[in-house]
């Protein structure tokens, strides 16, 4: 810190401590935190109560948050990773069972046994082919109304002042921003 900036107060070193506190008594009631991310709790919980100051703190929940969000980015291209297998298992299963129903259909079996199980010919259910939607009479069809509303032109509208009924501006606030550092500073995430 420079020469020429002041230190936080107590006060807000008790305030950054019960926020740790906090953080951590979160961590600990995650079960899953363990198997999932020792690296998070490694973070926030192995610090010596005697180096306990702000800056300290900060930098292992940056690094925590960090590592979280990681954690986070990855797991989301696992699901995407996985759905696009599930979608391949998906079209192999239809490829196979098609061919399947073709092949005894071709040595007219009505039914085949296999050690994994048996697969058999069935009469299929009759059911309602919509041909051309616009041509079915009215009786025959269920009209639903979907409001969205127009977010963008009410908030145009709330900034000029005009009165919405239902709907008003919420107080903003702050959030927390993080930019990852450019260079290798010493930060590790692993």
């Amino acid at each position: 810190m420079p020469s020429d900036e002041r230190g936080p107060g107590p006060s807000t070193i008790e305030r950054v401590v019960a926020a740790w506190q906090r953080t951590q008594a979160g961590l600990a009631a995650d079960d899953n935190l363990v198997s999932d991310e020792t690296v998070v709790d490694v973070s926030l919980t192995e610090v010596e109560q005697s180096k306990l100051d702000v800056d300290t703190i900060l930098r292992r929940m940056v690094r925590a948050m960090l590592y979280a969000s990681l954690r986070e980015n990855e797991a989301k291209e696992l699901k995407t990773a996985m759905q696009q297998r599930e979608q391949r298992y998906k079209t192999r299963g239809e490829l196979l069972r098609r061919d399947l129903f073709d092949i005894l259909i071709l040595t007219q079996r009505e039914r085949f046994v296999a050690p994994e199980g048996t697969i058999s010919l069935r009469e299929l259910q009759r059911s309602v082919v919509i041909l051309d939607l616009d041509a079915v009479p009215d009786e025959y069809v269920t009209t639903e109304t979907v409001r969205h509303p127009d977010k963008r032109k009410m908030h145009d509208d709330l900034i000029e002042g005009v009165v919405i009924a239902g709907a008003t501006l919420s107080n903003g606030g702050q959030g927390l921003s993080f930019r990852r550092a450019r260079s290798g500073d010493g930060v590790r995430v692993d």
